[in-house]
This record gives structure tokens, sequence and C-alpha cells, in this order.
């Protein structure tokens, strides 16, 4: 559910405050599996370790809707040292849930010049360690995921790479070349899973979150459907589009009031 909420907002939410305190509500959560005081890791079962991942997941989602102020203040809050000590669990999910958020939060930082854009050597330490760690209690999958997760955090530091891959889908292709466009893309294809293809291709609102050209909704008709059903197709199509724009309208006039 943790997950599932994070999303819904992502998608339908237009309030900034209410999206403020879902984060607030979702920090509540994973905040537990934070380190002690005195830097050692938590005890927490496993059902919690897998609510705080989730919780963890929407949240990295949400900041990346939040104007440049607020995601500075985040920033500040929770960079330096909050979600890095969250690598140190003894999950693996989380683990890796907390160094792609720390990817995530570095690279928004330095797209709005925040002042906390360079990472800790601490953070470098700790991500170079990740990427190396050969406990022998750990099975080899869970080494070896942990290994590329964290090899490519470290590089994208160390190297400013970023990750990139083609999404081929049609006569079109979806370029990921950051952290926060693979988080987006990894989050939908969980979702809609073999349907992800269809929806890069038909669904206004994804399209607009990757930045794709606006629908092209005769091409999306090549079928041998008959003239009412391309007539119904076409409605719904325009309907689709006509919501993506009003969102992304919406949500440009709530950040220019946060910013100003």
């Amino acid at each position: 559910y943790a997950k599932a909420i994070g999303i819904i907002c992502f998608v339908a939410c237009e309030d900034i405050s209410a999206t403020v305190e879902l984060m607030k509500t979702l920090e509540t959560i994973f905040s537990r599996s934070y380190l002690h005081g005195d830097g050692t890791v938590p005890i927490i079962n496993h059902d919690l370790q897998e609510l705080h991942t989730a919780a963890l997941a929407s949240w990295c989602l949400l900041i990346s809707t939040m104007p440049n102020n607020i995601t500075h203040e985040l920033i500040r809050t929770y960079a330096p040292a909050k979600i890095p000590g969250l690598i140190e669990s003894n999950n693996s999910d989380l683990r890796n849930q907390a160094g792609e958020t720390v990817a995530v939060l570095y690279e928004i930082a330095r797209e709005i010049n925040s002042v906390f854009a360079e990472p800790p050597e601490s953070l470098l330490i700790t991500l170079e360690k990740k990427a190396n760690e050969s406990a022998k209690y750990k099975g080899k999958k869970e080494k070896r995921v942990q290994h590329a997760t964290f090899r490519e955090i470290y590089n994208s530091f160390e190297e400013g790479t970023s990750p990139e891959f083609d999404i081929k889908f049609g006569r079109e292709i979806l370029e990921i070349t950051s952290w926060t466009s693979r988080l987006y893309y990894n989050t939908f294809s969980n979702l809609l899973a073999a349907g992800m293809n269809v929806h890069l291709k038909e669904n206004g609102f994804l399209r607009s979150v990757f930045n794709l050209d606006d629908l092209e909704i005769d091409d999306m008709q090549q079928s041998k459907s008959n003239r009412f059903e391309r007539h119904l197709a076409k409605k719904a199509a325009f309907k689709v589009r006509t919501q993506a724009l009003k969102k992304t309208r919406a949500n440009k006039a709530i950040r220019s009031q946060y910013e100003d």
C-alpha cells in the first residue's frame, strides 16, 4: 500500500501541500530504520523492512515533483546522513533502494544548483564499500545485485555518469538518461508490466512524464476496426491527452506559486 499511495499521489495529486504531508507520513514509516545515535543498525523484522523499502520508494518518487525551494530543504535535511544511513540496513532491498534514493537526491541537487550538491566523503566511502562488499553470509544473487547497484551509483559521483538505455516501442524510442527518468520508468513498468509499451504509445499522462511528443491519434488506429470503434478510440485518446495537459498546466501554476 505504501508504494501504491505514492504512485496515486504522483499521478493524481495537484496540491503540493498534500504531497508534502504524505511525504512526512512516509518518512515516519521508514525513519524507524535510521541508524541509532551510536551508529548501530536497528533490529527490525523482514516484513517491516519491506514496508520501509516501499515507503522510501514512494518518498523518492514524490520528491521529484517538488518545487525547488521545498526540494532544497528536503535535500538539506535528508541527503547528508539520514537516507545514506539506510544503506547500512541488513535488508538488501532497503539497502539498494536507499542507494538509488541517494543518487536521485544528489542528481536533483545538482539540477537546482543546491549548495548540498556535493556528497560528503563519508558517503563516497560507503558507496565504494557496498560496491565491493563480499560478506560470506550474503547469497551470490544478493551480492551481484548490490555490487551492480552501488558500482553504478558510485561511478555517477566519481565520473559524472548516469543510467543510460533505450526503450523501443512501435516506431518510437524512449531514452532513459538520468536517475530520475529511470526511477519513473521502473516505477511504471513494475506497475504496468507487459502493458508498459502500450501505455508509452497511447497514455497521454505517461507520455508527458517522459516528455514524449503529443499523441498522434491517427497513428494509434491502424487496425481493421469499424468507423464507430475508431471514433470511440479517438475520443478516448483526446480525453487522455487533455487530462495530461491539464495536469501539466496545473502543476506549473502550483510550482510558480510556491517558487515566487
